[in-house]
């Protein structure tokens, strides 16, 4: 579990954070209060008790961070810290799931229109384009302004149309939409 998502779920004590995060309770103090110094967290509220109050911390679904206050050079490197990790483990995990629906010499089948992962005997088109909820399409598709507005709209329909399905008991997914002008190499 990770603390973003945990505190913008629900509102949680120091004490709950630490047991979710598996960390010293020290540690998830201490988290907390930097977050709270930093006007990230805040305390959503007290629980009355004997003593001091138990207080419940929680953070904004979104908020701003500055490109000038991270530890990156210029705006690429910053995005690319926040975006390359993210396909790397998509990548590592496609590949997971690849190696467990190929058997023997496993590889890249490549044509005109496709690179596609498989064995000796073929593209796992089982697995691409069977049963199994898994894609990994990248391409280049040359189209009007106009017919790119149309894809971006409809794959953020599709989104949006899903994501009012999440269920937090059934496994996670994850979806990456990328849709960017210029060539790849």
């Amino acid at each position: 579990m990770q603390l973003r998502p945990l505190l913008m779920k629900t509102p949680c004590a120091v004490k709950q954070l630490a047991a979710e995060l598996k960390i010293d309770l020290n540690q998830a103090h201490y988290l907390m209060t930097r977050l709270e110094q930093a006007s990230v967290a805040v305390v959503d509220r007290l629980e009355k008790r004997a003593g001091r109050p138990v207080k419940h911390y929680s953070i904004a679904p979104r908020w701003f961070i500055p490109f000038d206050v991270t530890s990156a050079s210029t705006l690429e490197d910053a995005a690319n810290a926040q975006i390359l990790p993210r396909t790397r483990r998509i990548v590592e995990n496609a590949i997971r799931i690849a190696q467990q629906h190929t058997s023997g010499r496993r590889g890249y089948w490549l044509s005109a229109e496709a690179l596609n992962m498989g064995d000796e005997h073929g593209p796992a088109d089982a697995l691409f384009l069977g049963n199994e909820p898994f894609m990994l399409n990248l391409g280049q598709m040359n189209l009007s302004r106009a017919d790119a507005l149309r894809l971006k709209q409809r794959l953020a329909q599709v989104f949006d149309e899903f994501q009012q399905l999440e269920q937090p008991s059934e496994p996670p997914y994850t979806v990456s939409i990328m849709l960017v002008r210029g060539q790849m190499d």
